[in-house]
């Protein structure tokens, strides 16, 4: 990617880096999620690791971003917590569809229930 003054430009992205940095912001989407509910319920990253069959090392790099999680380790978390994500898909290419993060935020305080609550 070029940069300008040491900085990402990101207005000439190939195709491949827009969708690896939608694909890290989403993981990190997910990961603040799990992290705002670790803090509810004051588990630590190693109980949640243990919690879900897995090593404090591997949550940890979760966390930072270094690797992404899969569908599968997001169930774990999920039945580990006592949570259940709730997923709407929104439609780019109408204007007024479009949310940005804070507002996303929002709709997974709304939606985040624990199962069978509902």
């Amino acid at each position: 990617m070029k940069t300008h003054n040491g900085f990402q430009d990101f207005n000439h992205q190939t195709k491949a880096e827009k969708l690896e940095n939608r694909a890290s912001l989403l993981s990190l989407i997910f990961m603040s999620w799990i992290d705002n509910e670790m803090e509810k319920q004051n588990m630590s990253k190693k109980e949640l690791a243990l919690k879900v069959g897995t090593s404090a090392s591997y949550i940890t790099q979760l966390f930072l971003g270094d690797k992404k999680p899969n569908w599968n380790i997001l169930a774990k978390m999920e039945d580990a917590l006592g949570i259940e994500f709730s997923i709407n898909i929104i439609s780019a290419t109408s204007q007024k569809d479009k949310i940005d993060l804070p507002s996303f935020k929002k709709v997974y305080k709304a939606e985040s229930i624990a199962p069978g609550s509902s």
